[in-house]
């Protein structure tokens, strides 16, 4: 045609080309309309679950300080549903971090003292959580009232490795704490105190001996202190805040006021210092 240039001639409409890519283009727009959903959906899950998470241990125990306000605000700052990959990094880091708030447990009738042999201990009312175990511990006993006394004595290596020096650093840890925790348990019985106190080889009690449940020290230490736990193999290794997983963990329980708990420890410190100069 006259006047019109080659390369101004219009482009000739392919009919079978052009419906198979319109198909084409529909398909992946679905696919990814579907992927932001499912992503969507996949974020608001876990920020919720991170959220039940919190709300459920707050519901454990009513002295528990669970940061429900950072969860609330995790919630609260969602982004938008349509920047659903962003939405999604978002939810894992706000899970993570919300999973991450400790669990405080209420303050503990005694904190954290030192005793003979550099031994820790402290005393505790037993929380709510911690009631099924004290229950499997001494079935059929009331334990509303039940004190729950935490001990930590430092070994010289840690502990999570394997030897002849690391059993008998065992043994010599053993061994202090069975005569600390019986003259206590004796002196509180002798007051007609209910007391007891566990087998750290075992994880028995050795006074009351009616049930085979083995005692979790490290979950109570977890519990009642907010200690950290790492994993070694299989097993759970509690780390003390101080002397990290050289440490040797035991408990002793009571139904006894605080204040005649705390005056027999004192008496039991006196006769043991009295006994053994390294004590002191």
């Amino acid at each position: 045609m006259a006047g019109v240039s080659p390369s101004s001639t219009p482009p000739i409409w392919d009919a079978e080309k052009a419906p198979r890519r319109d198909a084409a283009d529909a398909r992946e727009e679905d696919e990814r309309a579907t992927r932001r959903h499912a992503e969507a959906v996949t974020s608001r899950a876990h920020a919720t679950r991170a959220c039940g998470i919190a709300r459920r241990a707050r519901a454990s125990d009513e002295s528990d300080d669970v940061d429900l306000t950072r969860t609330r605000l995790v919630l609260s700052t969602f982004p938008r549903v349509d920047d659903a990959t962003s939405s999604l990094r978002f939810a894992r880091a706000a899970a993570a971090r919300t999973l991450a708030i400790p669990m405080v447990s209420a303050e503990p009738l005694v904190p954290v003292t030192t005793t003979v042999w550099g031994m820790e201990y402290s005393v505790h009312a037993c929380p709510k959580r911690h009631k099924a175990e004290a229950e499997a511990m001494f079935p059929g006993m009331d334990v509303s009232d039940l004190l729950v006394v935490p001990t930590c004595q430092k070994t010289k290596m840690d502990l999570v490795k394997t030897g002849e020096m690391v059993d008998e650093e065992k043994d010599f840890c053993l061994e202090r704490f069975l005569l600390f925790a019986k003259r206590v348990t004796d002196k509180l019985a002798s007051r007609g105190h209910w007391a007891d106190y566990i087998d750290p080889c075992s994880g028995l009690s050795m006074v009351n001996k009616c049930s085979q449940q083995v005692y979790g020290e490290v979950d109570a230490l977890v519990t009642l202190l907010n200690y950290q736990v790492t994993n070694s193999g299989c097993c759970k290794v509690v780390l003390h805040p101080k002397w990290g997983s050289a440490v040797y963990p035991a408990s002793v329980f009571a139904k006894a006021p605080r204040e005649v708990f705390v005056e027999v420890v004192a008496e039991a410190e006196a006769e043991i210092r009295a006994e053994d100069p390294a004590a002191a």
